[in-house]
């Protein structure tokens, strides 16, 4: 009859210097990582997909909306027909008031819940921050540089004709400057987002990366 080996045993022996046997029970597979495993709230798997899927429409919607601005501005700069002047400075009234600055708010708010709902956290990445300041530039740059330079070109040509074309001054440059200014940071935030560059905060080198927000 052959040697039957003993039952596995969760425990470990070990030598102590005093010559006396001593067990350890065996640490079970993946408990250093649960014990090391950040407490707090964690959105569940379905959860995060949706606000992944809500974030990138809508980011690739406010970056495409702030591209079709900078086209308004363009036209509405360089064309000799104050009526086509006119509909275009609406137009980006319009999608400034009701589209952009909306987006961007959602943006903002679906980033911050991933960030936070997940193991990348919000301050712990030095990329999940250049990308909440990116959006919080493209906000404030909307509400503070765009707003009033549209609404001066909106006055400036309301009443405009082709007899009396007016002077817009820098007021057509800045509303051109401002959604091509807003495109390079949303651009470069979506950039940022899919090559998640640079390591922790505070650290160096490459960090383990878990499912990306």
């Amino acid at each position: 009859m052959g040697i039957q080996a003993p039952p596995s045993d969760p425990r470990i022996v070990r030598a102590a210097p005093d010559g006396n046997s001593h067990t350890a029970p065996l640490r079970a597979a993946g408990a250093h990582a649960s014990a090391s495993r950040q407490s707090g709230w964690r959105l569940s798997p379905g959860q995060r997909k949706g606000l992944v899927a809500a974030h990138i429409v809508v980011s690739v919607g406010l970056l495409g909306i702030s591209a079709a601005q900078l086209v308004l501005a363009t036209v509405a700069a360089l064309t000799s027909d104050v009526t086509m002047a006119q509909a275009a400075y609406r137009s980006m009234g319009v999608f400034r008031l009701g589209v952009v600055q909306p987006l961007a708010v959602v943006a903002l708010v679906t980033g911050v819940i991933l960030s936070l709902g997940t193991k990348w956290g919000l301050f712990q990445h030095t990329w999940i921050v250049v990308k909440l300041v990116l959006t919080l530039a493209t906000i404030l740059n909307g509400m503070l540089n765009l707003g009033p330079a549209v609404q001066r070109a909106i006055a400036l040509t309301a009443n405009a004709s082709a007899a009396s074309t007016p002077d817009l001054g820098t007021t057509a440059l800045v509303a051109m400057a401002v959604p091509g200014v807003n495109v390079l940071m949303l651009g470069a935030a979506t950039a940022i987002s899919v090559y998640k560059p640079w390591g922790r905060l505070g650290r160096g080198g490459p960090v383990s990366r878990p499912a990306a927000p």
